[in-house]
């Protein structure tokens, strides 16, 4: 009987063990909601950046992971930057999602200001003179954050 007892508070106490993490986790996932809410509210970026993007279709046997390095190597240091990725097409399974390139990079900018001095920056045009031969086309977005009015 007191052997049952014991097994009943040690089940009692691993009950009370899990409620109590439970509620815990709830909390704090709750307040990380909150949290990530408000954040949600605030623009990532500030109005004016600019996002410049490019898809490439390089010819048939380029050495694409130089292209990417270069890309990498060249642009970032360049003034105004605030971002930068480049890549190969990402396979998500989605149908309506074009993958019809073979590089993708895309150039965060702070300002269009900051975007026409790096169209003009020795290193990006270092890029283009060292990768347009091997460039089949190309094409380029280029979107300012703009606010809501």
């Amino acid at each position: 009987m007191k052997r049952g007892l014991t097994i009943g508070r040690v089940r009692w106490g691993f009950f009370l063990g899990g409620m109590l993490g439970w509620i815990a986790l709830t909390g704090c996932s709750a307040a990380n909601s909150t949290q990530n809410a408000s954040a949600a509210a605030e623009p990532i970026t500030p109005p004016g950046h600019v996002s410049h993007v490019v898809l490439f279709n390089l010819i048939e046997g380029t050495d694409e992971g130089a292209f990417i390095d270069d890309c990498r190597d060249l642009l970032s240091p360049i003034p105004g930057v605030t971002a930068l990725s480049c890549g190969r097409h990402l396979d998500t399974g989605r149908n309506d999602v074009q993958g019809d390139y073979d590089v993708g990079v895309s150039v965060g900018l702070a300002s269009a200001a900051a975007y026409r001095d790096y169209l003009t920056h020795p290193k990006h045009l270092e890029l283009l003179d060292r990768w347009g031969p091997a460039i089949d086309s190309y094409r380029i977005y280029d979107i300012q954050d703009t606010p809501a009015e």
